[in-house]
């Protein structure tokens, strides 16, 4: 109970208070029942009296006092978890696992990380971990090995790492041991892992190695790390969906086998003739290829196209005047405004050289004036915050992905890997609140709540709270939010970036007044519009878009600057966006995809603008494997996998058939396929 004699101090308790626990709620005194009330703590406190001295019967004493254990995927994440139960105790199991006690209200609940995988498919048995028994096709896994000094992991039944050969390895079957011993003490098992179907097979890889050890296993699903969602996915349990579990198998088996495959071929048939092609005639090196193999050569389904479309973007941008692809950029007035003419238009003007640009005249011509609503953007997806992030702060792709786990785990995001925008009714109370809290009486006339798709489990990425990034640094310093791990500037970066993409999208649109113009040069003509006075900012005021530029008359200006430019070479965001249209990959993979490529030295990050160049290995690499196995590695087989594996996550196919397929591709189109021919060149 609050007395409260100043209103202004209990909205501002309720404020804070919700910035801690979403769901906290206020009530009038009046509102309440108190006599109701007293009875249900009466009856409480009299069943506990009872449960001490005996009388309760073991069953009824069970439910009370009921136990389990919730298992998560990250430390941070099991760590943040146990933060919101009040202070956790600690204890440490098997090789130095952490494993934190709290009371829910409904379970004395244990809190443990599996940190990620711990079966994958054996590299002995069968084809590359597969074993075909009467016409099935039955993965075989064995516990994952890390290496503690590359980090390399493996399946190998070996006792030192093949990439570095250490023997300081770390074994999953420990962290499995020790989980079979923390569910043998417990009621109940939670599989707590991330909320797709990467999460869904290592969560039934949990229950199938714990099944064992406990009576009950259920998985439980939440898509943002705060203690409502927590409590609701412990009470509303499911079962594992086969759906999900057998489409994740289909594209552990499938990368495994052809990228298995492929780099078998890269290894004895290219590597020789590069070798020799390359770091002997070019590099001088003293190599003997016909002996040489490099393991670090890799190709896979959607690998191998990604890397042709940055080599086409390479060459178009390094072969631009051949293929007329050149922009002329040319600054009209002092810096009034820049347009771009192509390069057959200048050709068609009789200009040689650029210098003779300069000093021409543009002539503008008003059109006319016109209003126009700006529409906000739908809050991000996973391919349209990696793009964001790139664009804006030149942040790698694999590095936003890290900063977005991060961020998810600590609570302050949505599930970071989605590729829907649909917001929940709980997103949209964050953007009332906040727009509440910042304008006041003036929310309403900005506030537009809008869902952006209906259906689907998965969201959009939102902020859980309505905490906006300097606020949210303000409550950290503070000490009132304390996250489990520090954060960086970057975080700050990418948070406030989401946060600002979340609120403009529920926000108003914007009414701009624009100018068109008409500009000619040399008989050239083109139509220009220009936004010269921002009427209602709307959604602007928190995710700016646009800004007012000075109103232009109509005569003639002289051009003071000309810039050349060729095709840019592709950056992360290019290739997430291509990758987004051509329906290859998935929001789990997109940043996975490219670091391969720049970890086998395919692609190198250059320049001011992180700009992904290809290296002389990935020309030999993309010619060989376009050269002979084509229609394997092809967008369109790609996006033909991909639909059909989408189609076992809705059970409209049988994943068997799928498995089926894609052997016999395998078999066909890649084992069968001689590629030696290019090998025999240089060691005939």
């Amino acid at each position: 109970m609050v007395l409260v004699d100043d209103i202004r101090l209990l909205n501002g308790l309720i404020k804070r208070m919700r910035w801690l626990f979403e769901e906290i709620d206020f009530k009038n005194f009046e509102e309440i029942d108190l006599e109701k009330l007293l009875n249900e703590i009466d009856r409480d406190r009299e069943r506990v009296r009872k449960i001490l001295s005996g009388e309760i019967v073991a069953e009824e004493k069970l439910e009370i006092s009921k136990s389990a254990l919730l298992i998560v995927e990250s430390p941070n994440k099991a760590r943040t978890i146990a933060s919101f139960f009040g202070k956790p105790s600690i204890r440490v199991i098997g090789d130095n696992i952490r494993v934190y006690d709290v009371t829910t209200g409904d379970y004395v609940l244990s809190i443990v990380a599996s940190v990620g995988h711990v079966y994958d498919l054996a590299v002995d048995e069968g084809i590359d971990g597969v074993v075909i028994i009467d016409g099935r096709f039955i993965p075989v896994y064995t516990d994952i090995k890390k290496c503690s000094v590359c980090g390399h992991q493996f399946t190998h039944e070996e006792n030192k790492c093949p990439r570095c050969g250490s023997r300081d390895i770390v074994r999953k079957l420990d962290v499995i041991r020790a989980l079979q011993e923390l569910a043998s003490e417990v009621d109940l098992v939670f599989i707590g892992t991330d909320p797709d179907t990467e999460g869904e097979k290592i969560g039934w890889d949990l229950k199938v190695l714990l099944e064992p050890y406990t009576r009950e296993i259920k998985r439980v699903e939440f898509h943002e790390i705060t203690r409502k969602a927590i409590l609701n996915a412990i009470r509303n349990p499911r079962d594992f969906d086969m759906r999900l579990v057998e489409a994740q198998i289909i594209r552990r088996i499938e990368d495994r086998w052809l990228g298995f495959s492929l780099s078998r071929k890269l290894w004895y048939d290219l590597w020789p003739y590069y070798c020799v092609n390359y770091l002997v005639k070019k590099k001088n090196m003293d190599i003997d290829c016909c002996r040489e193999i490099n393991r670090n050569l890799s190709a896979g389904r959607v690998q191998t196209p990604v890397l042709g479309y940055i080599i086409d973007r390479y060459e178009k941008s390094v072969r631009a005047k051949k293929y007329k692809l050149l922009k002329y950029v040319v600054t009209v007035g002092e810096d009034l405004f820049e347009i771009e003419l192509p390069q057959d238009v200048v050709e068609k003007m009789g200009i040689k050289k650029t210098k003779e640009l300069l000093g021409k005249e543009a002539e503008v011509l008003v059109k006319g004036i016109v209003e126009e609503d700006i529409n906000p953007l739908p809050p991000f997806t996973t391919d349209s915050l990696l793009a964001e992030a790139s664009a804006r702060y030149g942040l790698s792709s694999t590095r936003t992905m890290q900063i977005a786990q991060e961020l998810f785990e600590l609570g302050f995001i949505t599930y970071h890997r989605t590729d829907s925008t649909r917001i929940s009714e709980a997103g949209i109370a964050v953007a009332r609140q906040w727009l509440q809290e910042k304008y006041g009486d003036r929310y309403s006339e900005l506030f537009k709540p809008r869902t952006w798709g209906v259906g689907g489990a998965h969201e959009a990425i939102r902020p859980t709270r309505p905490i906006d990034a300097d606020r949210l640094s303000e409550l950290i310093r503070e000490g009132i939010i304390q996250p489990v791990r520090p954060l960086t500037r970057q975080h700050y970066l990418v948070y406030d970036l989401i946060f600002r993409r979340f609120i403009a999208s529920q926000m108003i649109p914007a009414s701009v007044v624009k100018q068109q113009i008409i500009v000619r040069i040399n008989g050239y003509e083109t139509l220009l519009d220009r936004v010269i006075a921002i009427k209602k900012s709307g959604f602007l005021e928190v995710y700016p878009l646009v800004t007012a530029l000075p109103e232009l008359r109509p005569g003639k200006y002289p051009i003071t600057r000309v810039d050349v430019r060729k095709p840019p070479l592709a950056r992360f965001h290019d290739v997430i966006k291509w990758m987004k249209e051509q329906g290859i990959g998935r929001p789990s993979t997109y940043a996975k995809i490219i670091q391969t490529l720049i970890d086998r030295k395919y692609v190198k990050v250059t320049g001011k603008y992180k700009a992904l160049m290809p290296t002389p290995r990935a020309f030999y690499v993309y010619d060989f494997l376009n050269e002979f196995y084509r229609d394997v590695v092809s967008v369109e087989t790609t996006r033909k996998l991909e639909e059909l594996m989408k189609m076992v996550e809705e059970g409209k196919t049988n994943y068997q058939d799928i498995l089926r397929s894609i052997y016999n591709e395998l078999v066909n189109k890649v084992v069968k396929v001689r590629s030696d021919s290019w090998r025999k060149r240089v060691c005939p």
